[in-house]
């Protein structure tokens, strides 16, 4: 089967792949059916905050989200109503979070199915396809989870390709080729701490992954500096914070933001001190009450998925000891880290505030997905012992039979071969 496709172009030829396709077509279905669902107007609470701070360029609560801001502010010029264009800015990100989903699952495992699947399970949880309708920060943040994980996915398989192909080399790796994607990823988890500081939870084990796929980075240091540049380069929008509000710019309720022009300031800002109470808040604070905020944790997770896509996961688990454990630990660890800081966290939207472990946990349920090279795998080991035991049969009439029973040695080779082909599935 063919696995590009060519669109003439006039005297030229576009040639598209078979997996691209399916992730714009996949884009398309899930933008169409957010669009059909979405929010047509102004929200109430953060939502119609960030509606109206995005509408007049002004600054949101900590810790600022400058990021969203510009882009939702340059977003909704192309449209009459500025609340309707949030919403419809939250339904973009939450496709290209899925197609992000997809191929990073396409890419840790090479299957296509796998990849689709973890995609239609996290368009279809609750909460996801809730913040996919509405304004929100939440969605920026599991695209970034989402992008983090697929570059690390390219940046294992770039690193293999460079083992593989320097195997008569030296066992030290050539930097060239596997880095570009270990400094887009530092972009990336860069700017996406820039938007919002809970990505350094999961952000933990992705650094973890990074080290356990290149262990030979700890022996390199010059390989740390552009990553270290790239990362230093995501944090640029926060400076749109002091340079708003030296501009005048203001809070959603009309506050000025002069404060935000001082170093500390913006510090205080960024980091959010004025929640420190919060964070935590069922450890060092009331730690009686800890137990039943993680009894909250089965309820959760069947909030969003069903008994299907929770068993996907658990097998997916299993897969990925067998084939890939750094890519188990990064997710195991990452889902762990956020959701027990977000069940510690003194504040009643637990379920947003899980976004990136939904990421997470798709992309484990896409690895338990069966594809065609399980299937010739179980096929070979039903099929080597009956074979075997055909063989012994075989010979061992042979031996006794000698020369003179060859025809009925063959005979019963065929008989057993016969019986064993009638019971084998086909390929």
């Amino acid at each position: 089967m063919a696995t590009t496709l060519l669109i003439p172009l006039g005297k030229r030829q576009l040639e598209i792949s078979l997996p691209t396709l399916l992730d714009v077509a996949f884009f398309s279905l899930a933008l169409l059916l957010y669009t059909l669902t979405l929010t047509p107007s102004l929200l109430p609470a953060d939502s119609g905050e960030f509606q109206l701070v995005a509408w007049k360029l002004g600054i949101a609560h900590p810790p600022g989200y400058p990021l969203y801001i510009v882009v939702g502010h340059l977003f909704s010029r192309f449209f009459a109503s500025p609340a309707f264009a949030l919403n419809l800015l939250s339904a973009i990100l939450g496709s290209l979070t899925l197609v992000l989903v997809s191929r990073a699952v396409r890419t840790a495992t090479g299957s296509t199915l796998g990849g689709l699947a973890a995609a239609v399970i996290l368009a279809m949880a609750t909460t996801f396809w809730a913040q996919a309708t509405t304004a929100n920060i939440r969605m920026p943040t599991a695209l970034f989870t989402a992008a983090c994980v697929y570059t690390l996915m390219m940046y294992q398989q770039a690193v293999a390709e460079a083992r593989n192909t320097a195997a008569a080399a030296p066992p030290r790796l050539r930097a060239g080729s596997p880095d570009r994607y270990l400094i887009l990823f530092a972009l990336l988890f860069s700017i996406g701490l820039s938007h919002h500081v809970s990505l350094i939870f999961p952000g933990m084990f992705f650094m973890v992954f990074v080290l356990l796929v290149d262990p030979s980075l700890v022996r390199q240091p010059r390989r740390w500096i552009k990553p270290g540049v790239a990362f230093l380069c995501g944090f640029l929008p926060l400076l749109y914070l002091p340079f708003r509000s030296a501009s005048g710019g203001t809070f959603a309720n009309g506050d000025s933001a002069a404060q935000l022009a001082q170093p500390g300031g913006l510090l205080d800002y960024v980091l959010a001190r004025g929640f420190e109470g919060d964070f935590f808040y069922f450890v060092t604070t009331r730690p009686d009450l800890l137990d039943d905020r993680l009894a909250l944790l089965p309820t959760l997770f069947d909030f969003q998925f069903n008994l299907g896509a929770l068993l996907l996961g658990l097998l997916g688990v299993i897969v990925l000891a067998r084939r890939n454990w750094r890519l188990l630990v990064m997710l195991l660890g990452g889902i762990a880290a956020h959701t027990f800081v977000t069940l510690a966290y003194r504040a009643p939207q637990t379920v947003e505030y899980l976004m990136p472990v939904y990421v997470l946990f798709a992309i484990l349920i896409g690895c338990g997905v069966p594809t065609n090279a399980d299937k010739r795998r179980t096929d070979d080991a039903i099929c080597a012992p009956v074979t075997r035991r055909s063989s012994f049969v075989v010979h061992r009439s042979s031996f006794v039979v000698r020369r003179s029973s060859f025809v009925l040695c063959r005979s019963s080779f065929t008989f057993h071969v016969s019986r064993f082909t009638h019971h084998v599935p086909p390929d």
